[in-house]
This record gives structure tokens, sequence and C-alpha cells, in this order.
């Protein structure tokens, strides 16, 4: 600029430069400057513009971008750009009216135009800060013409070379079509340094075969310049993707020793640290970037410190605890298996408390978690279950007989109390599979004994006191059941795996609303094998048999998934900690059940009612509030409370009461 003044390349290289180290009032001042050049300089007419929106100095962009188009001396596609990027600054700031009246005069079918159309009528809610990312500068296409180079302004997404094709499919993460620009650009240009390094940037994002590509690239680069900050943090990046953490430090470190590495590198050199396993050294990292930023000599935007504050709350957690009440309002129902009554489902709350450690020292990092965990589970509340007089079959004749109506109070409280002791491993958070297996306890006295219906109808009819070889021959005793009672024995293993995807679940302040998507698949195997007294009970006069030492064995196989899909608010209205999620929801499971008992009263075995294989599916739509609390200096909120309620219809599966109706749960997380 101080040698050539009228060379426009030079002042759009200062603006340029501006963008790039986001100084949004230093570059405002350079384009007036050059407007105070020269009055007909579009494109820094249009760059003062994009500086005054950053700035949320609305009125005066839009007065800069009306004027640009106002120039009589553009063609056509150059007033078609600024418009383009006019509309694009309306959109930033949720001026959709604004927007489509800058689109009104462009063709439709034009496929930019038509992508900011659908944005007018989709209506997003705008970021909350505007950023590089957020509100993307225009580009400059710049050319070569016989009166000299000329540069117009496009908008961001309006690539006409290669190497801006590459960087626009990067930016969308479409890696194999970035790539491909990227070798197209060093084609066309292949003793341009910032050609090559492009190809490598791409690279890196690729395959494994990619990825060494760009390993090989870097190594030969670096062999001639050991000391390129950037080239250290590049490889470093990838050392990162290949799952090499160590090299990855060693690279963040060399890097930050030249003293040309940018100051965000301590947070790169602290979550390499963290992958590392040495979380007291990355917490302390983490906490002087927060001092840094206090200081005023490291630049954080708001989203960056939260999350550094939220990394270091991570690292810390050693232990936590959990508290649900979960309530159904239509609890599966008595199915009729084996042709016995249909019975109407009742409300149900559940309720569990779950406390867990992770051993500081043992298997847990930044990307493993293992925990030793205990819980209680029981039902706090169950309604009276009813069923309605109906017909069912006769155990004894096969023919159908009327039954009346009754009533039947479910169990609840300390009787159905269930504890538990586990382990729970998860051997990369990068996957979010988990393995667990627990030592369940029967604590309460209706999870070890009871009655147990037999499958068999012979031995139904035996037991309602009839003679199974005469079935049209009058009562002749008493109706019996078997009763079981397993105190002695503790209760069962379980074993389970888990897979959980996540994708916006996190309070987010970058921008007020956002994407979420959260589900689970798990599966799992469930066995106890229960030392148990068997007797039968006269139901007419209470009277029993002697008891007898006999076996219960019941084995479970299980399935269930859940998947929600919605868009995340936070109610700053409210409080900045309080985000709301409706969401549709996908729910499925799956239950296969053998339990069997040896009864020496009877001198056989006998098979369960129920057995065999059952499934439900659902759909539905519900509303989650989270708010997230203790949180300090240093650490971001590291409890919170969340309340879901849903209603779903069966979609599907031969268990319909089990999938739909009413579900609803608070829970606590500290």
């Amino acid at each position: 600029m101080g040698l050539a003044p009228d060379t426009q390349s030079h002042r759009l290289l200062l603006l340029t430069t501006l963008v790039l180290n986001n100084r949004m009032a230093d570059g405002e001042a350079a384009a007036s400057d050059a407007v105070a050049h020269d009055a007909e300089d579009t494109n820094s007419l249009v760059m003062r513009a994009y500086f005054r929106q950053r700035q949320s100095k609305t009125e005066l962009a839009n007065q800069d971008f009306d004027a640009a188009m106002q120039q009589d001396w553009l063609d056509d596609e150059q007033r078609k750009g600024i418009r383009l990027v006019a509309a694009d600054a309306a959109v930033a700031v949720g001026d959709f009216r604004r927007a489509a009246a800058l689109l009104a005069p462009l063709d439709p079918a034009d496929k930019a135009v038509a992508q900011r159309l659908k944005v007018v009528h989709d209506r997003p809610a705008p970021p909350q800060e505007l950023s590089n990312a957020s509100f993307p500068p225009p580009r400059q296409d710049c050319h070569l013409t016989p009166y000299g180079v000329v540069c117009d302004m496009k908008p961001a997404d309006d690539a006409s070379t290669a190497a801006s094709r590459a960087y626009l499919a990067y930016g969308k993460e479409d890696f194999p079509e970035a790539i491909a620009q990227a070798e197209k650009a060093v084609a066309q240009e292949p003793d341009n340094p910032a050609m090559q390094r492009l190809l490598t940037t791409t690279l890196a994002a690729g395959n494994a075969e990619q990825q060494q590509r760009a390993m090989q690239r870097l190594n030969a680069e670096l062999e001639t310049t050991p000391d390129d900050a950037q080239l250290l943090m590049q490889r470093a990046y990838l050392h990162q993707r290949q799952a090499a953490p160590d090299k990855a430090l060693q690279d963040f470190q060399a890097a930050k020793r030249t003293g040309k590495a940018p100051p965000l590198i301590m947070l790169d050199e602290g979550y390499a640290l963290a992958r590392l396993g040495r979380k007291d050294e990355a917490m302390g990292m983490f906490k002087q970037a927060i001092d840094d930023n206090d200081q005023g000599e490291l630049e954080l935007t708001r989203e960056q410190r939260y999350n550094t504050r939220n990394a270091i709350s991570g690292l810390s957690r050693e232990w936590g605890a959990s508290v649900s009440a979960s309530y159904r309002g239509a609890r599966p129902a008595g199915s009729g298996l084996n042709e016995t009554a249909v019975t109407t489902a009742s409300d149900s709350v559940f309720g569990s408390a779950d406390v867990y450690w992770r051993p500081p020292n043992f298997l847990n990092s930044a990307t493993r978690i293992f925990e030793v965990y205990g819980r209680l589970m029981n039902t706090l509340h169950s309604g009276s279950s009813t069923s309605q007089e109906q017909s069912v079959i006769d155990p004894c004749t096969g023919r159908p007989m009327q039954v009346g109506a009754g009533t039947f109070r479910g169990v609840s409280g300390l009787p159905t109390t269930v504890g538990s002791l586990g382990l729970r491993l998860t051997p990369s958070t990068d996957y979010a599979l988990t393995f667990g297996l627990e030592r369940r306890f029967l604590l309460g006295s209706s999870t070890h004994s009871g009655a147990l219906s037999p499958a068999s109808p012979e031995l139904r009819c035996r037991l309602s006191g009839r003679d199974p070889s005469q079935p049209g021959a009058p009562v002749v005793g008493n109706p019996q059941s078997i009763q079981f009672d397993s105190s002695g024995a503790r209760g069962g293993w379980l074993a389970f795996a888990t897979y959980g995807f996540y994708k916006g679940t996190a309070l987010r302040y970058d921008v007020p609303s956002w994407f979420t998507m959260e589900g689970y698949v798990q599966g799992g195997y469930y066995r106890e094998d229960l030392p148990a007294d068997f007797w039968l009970r006269d139901q007419t006069t209470g009277a029993t048999t002697q008891r007898l030492r006999g076996n219960y064995r019941r084995d479970q196989w299980f399935a269930n998934a859940e998947v929600r899909m919605g868009r995340s608010f936070r109610l700053d209205s409210v409080s900045d900690h309080l985000m709301a999620f409706p969401h549709v929801v996908l729910a499925a499971d799956m239950l296969h059940q053998n339990y069997r008992a040896r009864v020496p009263a009877l001198d056989q075995n006998v098979r369960a009612q129920g057995n065999g294989s059952t499934w439900s599916s659902g759909a539905g739509a519900g509303l989650s509030l989270r708010y997230s609390f203790r949180e300090d200096h240093y650490n971001a909120p590291r409890s919170y409370i969340d309340w879901t309620v849903q209603y779903r219809g069966s979609i599907g599966g031969g268990q319909a009461d089990r999938a739909k109706g009413l579900f609803m749960n608070m829970s606590l997380w500290y």
C-alpha cells in the first residue's frame, strides 16, 4: 500500500488480511479509506458493508450494499454477485424480507439463487454472533483482462476455481470432492506452495491411504523447513486422526517452541495431553488458557471458553450419581398368554438411583472410561389392573368359559427393590460402545418369592381341582397355586453392550438453536439360577403343603433401541442454562424369556407361563427440558436435571401396549 497506493489488488489484499485476523473495525477504516480514494471502488464498498455487518452496523451495511449495486458500470453478472452477497448478509441477521427483495430480480432456477430462496423460506434462527464461519466473507474472483487484473465480488459459495471449490468442499466436509479439486489446483499451478499445502490439508482428511500420502508430504516439507510452525501443527492434527496422541503432542510442543504458533496452540496441547491420560497436566493447560483469557492475553470466543471449561469438568470427574423416576401411563398389560384373561394396564412409576466411581489411575483416560457402579431400582407406585368379564379357554376342556371382572393391585415400594454392583467399560469414546457386567441382588420380598403359573394346560387343570383325564367331570378339590421363595439366593448376572450416538446434545452459546439427535441400541443377557423352596397353597382354605427345596431358573435375552431427533433451543429469557428439545421419537424392543422350575411337590419340571419371544415398536413426539448447574470459574456446569415427556403410538410388534401411551422421566445427574 505504501509503495503503490493506487493498486486496487494491494487494497484488497489488505482488506483480506484484516478479515482473516478478525480485525473488523480496522477493516472498516481501511475500506472507508479506499472508498474515499476512489468513490467507484465497488469491491471496497462491498467489503466495507461486510465489515460493518460483522460489527452489527446493519443499517450502514445495507446502505453500502445498495450503493454498490447502483453503480452504472457494473454488468449483470457483477451486480448478481453483489446481490447474493447482500442477501447472505440479510439472512445472517434474520432479515428475510430484505433477502427476498434482493433475490427477486434474479433467476430462481439459478442454483445459487435457489439455495438462498430455500433458506429464506425455511427462516432458520440467525447465529447469536457473526463470525467467519457463520457469515463468511465474499470471495474475490480475480482474472486477467486487457485492462489488467480485475476482481469481482462473489458470494462465499460461488467458487470458480479448483482451489476455491476445494476450500468450499472441505468446509462442507465433502473430503473426496475437496481432494479431487485440490489435485486439480496443483495440476494447474504445480509451483504454487499454497496449492501444495491445500492438497496436503485435504489428503489429511481422507481415508487411511490418503492420510499416509499427506504424512509423507508433511515429512518431506519438514525435512526442508523443520521449524515451520504451521507444518508441525498440521502434522500434529494428522497424528491425532491416526490415534497417535504421543506424536501429536511432540509436534504441538515443537511448534510452540518456534515462537510462531498461534496462541490457541495451548488448547491443542492440552487435548493431546488429555488423550495420553495426563489429566492433571491437561487441566493445568486449560486453566492457564482461562487465566490468559481473563488477562486479555488469549482471545477466546464464548463458545471456545465454554468448551475449555467443559473439558476441565470432564477431566476432573472421578465419581457421580444419578436418581430418576419414570412414569408409564400404559404399563404393559397382561396379554392373555396361554388363553388366560386379558388385564388392562395401570399407571406405574419406576425409580432408580445410581452411583459410580472412575478409578483415576486405572484404565481411565480422555478417550476411555471405566466405572465401578452400584444401583438400586424399584417400583415406586403401581396402580390397580383390571380385567373385564370375558371369555377364556378352559385348560381342562379346551372350550371357552366365562370369567367375571376383577381388580388386581400391583406390588410397589420396598418389596420390589433390586440392587446391583457392576463394571462398565467404554474402550473408546470416539465410538461410544460400552460393555457392562453386573451382579444383581434380589432385595425386596416380591423379587424372590411369589406364585409360579405353569404353561401346561394339563397342569393348570390339575391345579384348578379337576382331573385332566375327565375334563368334563365336576371339580373334585379346591384350587391350588404353586408358591416359591428363593430368599436364600443372591440374585443373577447381567451382561450387556450399549452403543450410543449423540449430536448436538450439549449446551451451546454460538447459536440460539441447533439440530440435535441422540439415541442408543442395547442388547444383553440376564440369568438367574435360584435355589428355592416350593410348596402348594390351597386357594380356598390357605393351607399349604410341606416346603421342599427345588430350583428356579430364569433366562432372558433382550434388545432395545430409541432415537430422538429434533432441534434444541436455549431459553435465554428464562436462563441461559436452560434448553428445550422438542423431538420425534422412534423406539423398539425385543424380549425372549425362558423361565422354568424344578418343583419337588409335583415331581416334575415346570415351564412358566409367558415364555417365548415378543417385540414391540412405537413412534411419537416429545419434549425435553434440561437445566444445567454447578459451575465455577474453571468448570462448566457439571450437573443437570432433565425432564422428558413423550406420547407414542404402536407401529408394530405383538405387544402394542408395551410401545404406546404416555412416557415421562425426571432425572437428576450429579
